[in-house]
């Protein structure tokens, strides 16, 4: 069974009576036993459901009490019925450690319902699995993008339709996180805890630098770009092969890949699979990858295929082409602050395609 102290700290919190530190006290007694913490919840409910009544009906129910004793013949004590003045005292509030009559009534409630809930636990409730460690996660629906600091001070741009998540522990012995979506890093150097980035292509690992990636689950490839710095790929298609970046390079990986065991894969089947280029900046200094980070849609040479996955992620639109030979269209272009509808009519000059919108989806059909 619990602890009085337990008892006596939720009835003090269920009456209003705790003072901080008790209440303090009680969330770390919570934090230490989850199976407790369902109990307690429970109770609260059935507290706050059914609260005990200390309101002026509960004195006209007593008094009602009274009267039925005395029409049946019995005569109530007299110091029930009227003050005993021998005994009137200075009215001297009582000590903060004895329960007040609330407390005393929401005492009783309480230790009746946990005896109840108590048995019902140990008669149908399994027993107790440990559970995933509590996880932070952050996610960006699409046509929204957002920044945030994790607890060592690394800076991260997530891109729409994005998901980070990370341990509560991130930072205390490890640093690692788990990404689907696209994200822009700038690490706090920690020469002894590397920062791993996992994604369903590769994981990276890095000490201090800023970099990009890009690995959306629906995609046909994932991206790394490294600006400064040093990072380790390590593929997840190919068990154990690990590429070493330097600045100014980005990494291309397919991810409709079957996995690999060869961990001394290389040459036509390595090429085939992975590709490294230097990234360059276009006219306006601005590495179209990167064009993101700046609110600008940026693309070159790309399917038309590929950018209605951009475009969708970008706008929150879904695309259907109604003429499948559309989609090996080839792009290039880029826009800031422009509407959909601007970008479409742009694309499709001079007769390249037609459009139509119908609520959140873009058909792409042939022109006529």
């Amino acid at each position: 069974m619990l602890h009085d102290r337990t008892w006596v700290l939720l009835g003090r919190k269920m009456t209003g009576e705790a003072r901080p530190e008790e209440l303090r006290e009680l969330e770390e007694i919570l934090k230490q036993d989850p199976e407790l913490y369902f109990s307690l919840h429970a109770i609260a409910e059935l507290w706050h459901r059914n609260p005990p009544d200390t309101s002026a009906e509960s004195q006209e129910a007593y008094q009602a009490h009274l009267q039925r004793m005395k029409e049946q013949g019995i005569q109530p004590p007299a110091d029930l019925t009227q003050p005993n003045d021998q005994d009137e005292i200075a009215d001297i509030p009582p000590p903060r450690d004895i329960p007040t009559t609330r407390m005393l009534i929401g005492f009783i409630t309480i230790s009746l319902m946990a005896f109840v809930i108590y048995v019902t636990a140990a008669l149908v409730m399994p027993e107790p699995q440990p559970g995933p460690a509590s996880i932070s996660e952050i996610s960006t629906p699409r046509g929204s993008r957002t920044t945030l600091t994790l607890p060592d001070g690394t800076r991260i741009r997530l891109n729409s339709g994005s998901n980070l998540s990370y341990g509560k522990n991130f930072g205390d012995k490890v640093r690692e996180l788990t990404l689907s979506g696209e994200a822009w890093f700038e690490v706090t150097r920690k020469a002894s805890q590397p920062l791993i980035v996992r994604t369903s292509s590769m994981d990276i690992k890095v000490i201090g630098t800023r970099f990009n990636i890009k690995s959306y689950p629906e995609d046909h490839s994932a991206e790394a770009i490294l600006l400064n710095g040093s990072i380790e790929a390590t593929l997840n298609n190919m068990k154990g092969r690990k590429i070493n970046m330097q600045p100014n390079e980005k990494l291309t990986i397919r991810n409709d890949l079957p996995e690999s065991s060869d961990s001394s894969s290389s040459g036509i089947q390595a090429a085939n699979e992975t590709m490294i280029n230097l990234v360059q900046p276009a006219a306006d200094s601005i590495i179209p990858e990167l064009a993101w980070l700046n609110d600008m849609l940026s693309f070159n040479d790309i399917s038309f295929k590929e950018l209605t996955g951009i475009l969708g992620r970008w706008y929150d639109l879904d695309f259907q082409f109604e003429d499948h030979s559309l989609e090996a269209l080839s792009f290039t272009d880029s826009f800031t602050n422009q509407l959909i509808t601007a970008v479409l009519d742009s694309l499709r000059f001079p007769n390249r395609f037609k459009y139509r919108i119908q609520q959140k989806t873009v058909f792409i059909t042939r022109p006529e």
